[in-house]
């Protein structure tokens, strides 16, 4: 029982048993034009008209189970369903819900049926397909700190070198996913207009050469030698697996 209608269960009570309407609205610390409206709603409707309207809404388009398989697919991911890429968008969700269910929903509709169960709009971590985390977690442990140490032995400058470019695809993009959950996406790398390959040292002193067209075996042969004309002493680069390097 909510506070209004607990008040207004009181005055029923109140008027029935004679009390007046200053009097009630005094004891609730209401107004008195209230218990005038409540007075005239006893006689009207009823001594149980104090009792809150229940308005059930629109019938949901969706059953529990179909949410539950909405869901499913979202999280298999948009690739998954047949489309070429992993990003859900509120277009991509209707035509989904459409073809699974027979319900149609606006955008904003879409929108609300994904925030009930904790979905929001995101953007993606881009991760390339060859990544191997496996592999990672090994690097990490037994390869880099045997790096690091013939570095400081030899009196090497280490650097970490690696080449990006300018994309002709939006850097922004946005997805659904549940909430606190960031998703991946893959993509392959695909340079045009500007390329450019950047060495860092563990100092952050940073060493680039650009470049208009794609970087090529050539190039990368050519930064080493920049880099020792530009740094005393020895160099020594890490640096991924690409097949140019």
């Amino acid at each position: 029982m909510s506070d209004r209608e607990e008040r207004r269960r009181l005055a029923y009570r109140w008027l029935r048993r004679g009390v007046s309407r200053a009097e009630v609205a005094r004891r609730l610390e209401v107004s008195w034009a209230a218990v005038h409206q409540w007075e005239k709603r006893r006689l009207a409707q009823g001594p149980n008209s104090w009792r809150e309207k229940r308005h059930p809404g629109a019938v949901a388009k969706l059953t529990a189970v179909q949410r539950a398989c909405l869901k499913k697919i979202l999280l298999e991911g948009a690739r998954a369903y047949g489309y070429p890429t992993d990003l859900w968008t509120l277009k991509r969700l209707a035509e989904v819900i459409r073809k699974e269910f027979g319900a149609r929903y606006s955008l904003s509709g879409v929108w609300r049926v994904l925030r009930a169960p904790g979905f929001s709009a995101q953007v993606p971590l881009t991760r390339a397909p060859e990544r191997n985390d496996r592999y990672i977690r090994r690097w990490v442990r037994t390869i880099w700190p045997e790096i690091y140490r013939h570095a400081g032995s030899t009196g090497a400058t280490l650097l970490f070198v690696d080449e990006a470019g300018s994309q002709t695809t939006p850097n922004l993009r946005r997805t659904w996913a549940p909430e606190g959950w960031r998703p991946r996406l893959k993509v392959k790398g695909h340079w045009e207009k500007v390329s450019i390959i950047s060495g860092v040292t563990l100092d952050g002193e940073l060493y680039f050469d650009l470049h208009r067209n794609d970087i090529t075996g050539t190039e990368v042969i050519w930064f080493p030698e920049q880099l020792l004309e530009e740094i005393p002493g020895k160099v020594l680069i890490v640096w991924d697996n690409g097949g140019i390097h």
